[in-house]
């Protein structure tokens, strides 16, 4: 632990003194005792010899360099140190710079240009101030792709520091002007630098020290809620093999250019460590953005560069929270995953929590426009925007069950889990999908739906979560009766059932018309459910149609005939005593394949289902025998609730558990031989028949359909410790697609 400490003590004394942003340069050769140069006398008539276009000098000096290993002098013009470690073979000279390109070069800048004429290794020694950051700044225009937020930086880019010897930060020069062009970046540094000193107690040094104590501070928070097999690795990348830069310029007098995060990349032949560029504006909001971004690169590694390079819509310094085009580039969205993680909102608008977060779009930021527009699902696609990534992750997070939707209206919502350890688990989730570098929003929906029924057993949780976030629809149809003809003076509204509890949209205001053609605003996606009212009635619909989800939210979906069956099943079921759940799959145990063709049912003497409206509940325990030496202790629990006019199954679960006892012959004992237990939860399952004397009544589930209506729970355990304990079946990885039908009986 000392070691350690000792070692972050080192890395903080490095980061005090190291140049924050990093470009390519040679090795350091070991430093040595100094020489003096021959020095020309000032000439006058070098006076204003460089008149170009973009830099204009003043005063010159020129020295003739020694043969001699690791000559050194000092020059006035810079106020630095040169040195040629393997002595020279050319002359060297500095001109003072009074001019330049734009105000970012003014007189008074102790800013220079460098020429040599040699072949050989030339450094420039800076003193190490205690009381002061110094940085080296090399004139830079910088264009890339891969700059978020922002994609240009021009002005004084702090080179790289080589080394520290002696009290002296050492760095390698490279003198030729480097230019870059590729689709992604355009890149040029010229041979002119820069002095810049900031005092420590400043505020610029104010400023840098709480920003490193910041990013410390968010390393050590962020790590125990990163996936388990993830954490350690994050941990030694963020400290040893890829700490962030940082640099921060006060008055944009350096360089011109917001905010921003700039990753490395093997080929590119500047940048060697990823950077944090923040300007004397920033905020630790600005901050925790950035190092957001840099999060994502460690997590991802080598595939954060290509998926930074992904084209987006708009260019990169052209994008917000609410514009449009980022479904399918969702490198901003972990960015603000992590700026919510730490500090509860993104930017200004706040909390991704609430559903008017994507709503309003400011693009006075982009080209000046200073435009304000609104977003409406029935307008754009919601799950397009800039933004709404993080309000999916915000929503299985978050621990309140109140939200604004995005009509700004307090709605209940379902909550995934509220303790810390699930919340835990469930960031772990969100960085899962980040570190797998999923760029669809799509399949960030899914992975999440995946993951919540996988570690939390819950289905049918996001079209209640989600649509209040701005992912709704809008249909029209037909309502007509069981014969077919129009209904006129039907409203609707959309409902959906989400961990056993009911949720529902604002009711239609417009009845259908003449010919039973109606519309409405506000629907759930998924499989389509209404309640309609009509004659001072209400029922329950279920429709044939299941939105999908890759539907664009502002396109109207034609839902066609919605059959509306006057008669409820609610007096008919409330008559039966006998319940059944039959589920018929094939499944390998270890004790071999298994057809699970079962009926977990109360159909023997003893209790009865009992109703309470429109729920159901029996809970019963029975025991059988199978010859005089096998004995059976068997328990069937099954309850639920069904739709107001009975034809859904809103939620079941169905138990069974059998216990296989051996008997003695020779001393009547009994001992257990194997424990079988199933559980079945169902949501959701439609009607399918009701006999003609009405005393049977039956839903159907089946095939694909029962993926994510549906799950199930097999234990198998032997007296000898084999079998199979506690396992979650996939229905979709059983070998025959799986059948389940849920049975009342009037006896």
């Amino acid at each position: 632990m000392k070691n350690s400490n000792k070692f972050l003590a080192v890395l903080d004394t490095l980061a005090n003194h190291t140049i924050l942003f990093v470009f390519c340069s040679l090795l350091i050769v070991l430093f040595s005792c100094d020489d003096l140069f021959k020095s020309d006398d000032d000439d006058p008539s070098s006076e204003g010899n460089e008149q170009t276009s973009e830099w204009k000098t003043s005063s010159s000096k020129s020295y003739e360099i020694p043969s001699a290993a690791n000559s050194t002098t000092h020059d006035n013009i810079s106020g630095l140190d040169f040195k040629f470690p393997e002595g020279g073979d050319g002359k060297l000279t500095v001109s003072r710079i009074v001019s330049g390109p734009n105000d970012l070069v003014v007189p008074q800048d102790s800013a220079f240009k460098v020429e040599y004429t040699g072949s050989k290794k030339i450094q420039i020694l800076m003193k190490v101030n205690p009381g002061s950051d110094d940085f080296l700044g090399r004139y830079t225009n910088f264009d890339s792709n891969l700059c978020y937020d922002g994609g240009n930086l021009e002005g004084w880019i702090p080179e790289k520091v080589s080394s520290t010897q002696g009290g002296f930060m050492v760095y390698d020069l490279n003198l030729s002007t480097v230019v870059t062009k590729s689709a992604h970046e355009n890149w040029e540094k010229q041979p002119v630098f820069k002095y810049i000193k900031y005092n420590k107690q400043t505020g610029w040094g104010a400023m840098s020290s709480t920003f490193r104590k910041q990013m410390n501070a968010y390393r050590e928070t962020l790590k125990e809620y990163l996936p388990d097999a993830r954490q350690q690795k994050f941990y030694n990348d963020a400290i040893m093999n890829m700490p962030p830069d940082l640099f921060i310029e006060m008055q944009w007098t350096w360089f011109k250019g917001g905010p921003k995060y700039v990753p490395y990349y093997s080929y590119f032949p500047a940048v060697t460590r990823c950077m944090i560029v923040q300007d004397y504006q920033s905020s630790t909001q600005n901050l925790a953005h950035e190092w957001g971004h840099y999060v994502s690169h460690v997590l991802m590694g080598d595939k954060y560069i290509s998926f930074a390079k992904n084209p987006r819509p708009n260019k990169p310094d052209e994008h917000c929270v609410g514009l449009p085009g980022a479904k399918n580039n969702l490198i901003e969205e972990y960015a603000y995953l992590t700026e919510y993680f730490l500090t509860g909102k993104v930017g200004a608008i706040g909390s991704p929590e609430k559903g008017t977060f994507c709503v309003n779009s400011s693009k006075s930021s982009i080209k000046g426009s200073g435009s304000f527009i609104t977003n409406e699902p029935e307008k754009v696609d919601f799950p397009d925007l800039e933004g709404f990534g993080v309000t999916l992750f915000a929503s299985i997070v978050r621990t309140s069950n109140t939200i604004s939707n995005y009509k700004s209206a307090t709605v209940n919502v379902p909550v995934v889990a509220a303790s810390l350890p699930d919340r835990k688990e469930l960031f772990k989730i969100c960085y899962e999908i980040t570190a797998e570098g999923t760029n669809d929003i799509y399949e960030v929906r899914s992975k999440i739906e995946s993951a919540i029924q996988t570690k939390f057993g819950k289905t049918d949780l996001l079209p209640a979560m989600l649509q209040p976030l701005g992912w709704s629809y809008h249909i029209k149809g037909r309502f007509v009766d069981k014969d077919g003809k129009e209904m006129e003076g039907v409203t609707a509204q959309s409902l959906t059932i989400a961990d056993g509890k009911e949720y529902l949209l604002t009711k239609s205001t417009t009845a259908s018309g003449k010919n039973g053609e109606f519309t409405l605003n506000e629907v759930y996606p998924g499989l389509i459910k209404l309640r309609v009212f009509y004659n001072s009635k209400s029922v329950d619909v279920t429709t044939k149609v299941t939105i999908d989800w890759t539907k664009p939210t502002n396109v109207e979906i034609n839902v066609g005939d919605v059959v509306i069956d006057e008669e409820s099943l609610i007096p008919y079921l409330n008559k039966t005593i006998v319940a059944g759940v039959q589920f018929e799959a094939m499944f390998s145990t270890t004790k071999g394949n298994y057809p699970l063709k079962q009926l977990v049912d109360n159909n023997t003497s003893g209790e009865k289902l009992t109703w309470g409206g429109q729920g159901f509940s029996v809970t019963k325990k029975y025991n059988t025998t199978d010859g005089p030496y096998n004995k059976y202790e068997k328990s069937v629990s099954i309850s639920g609730s069904v739709s107001k006019n009975g034809k859904l199954i809103e939620t079941c679960t169905a138990s069974y558990e059998e216990k296989w006892f051996e008997v003695s012959p020779s001393t009547g004992a009994s001992s257990l031989l194997r424990t079988i237990k199933t559980t079945i939860t169902c949501n959701n399952i439609p009607f399918n028949t009701m006999k003609e004397d009405k005393k049977t009544i039956s839903y159907i589930l089946m095939g694909s359909s029962v993926q994510g209506k549906a799950s199930m729970n097999y234990s198998e355990v032997w007296s000898d410790g084999s079998g199979l304990t506690s396992q979650n079946i996939l229905w979709n990885d059983l070998s025959v697609n799986p059948v389940i039908v849920l049975i009342f009986i009037a006896t």
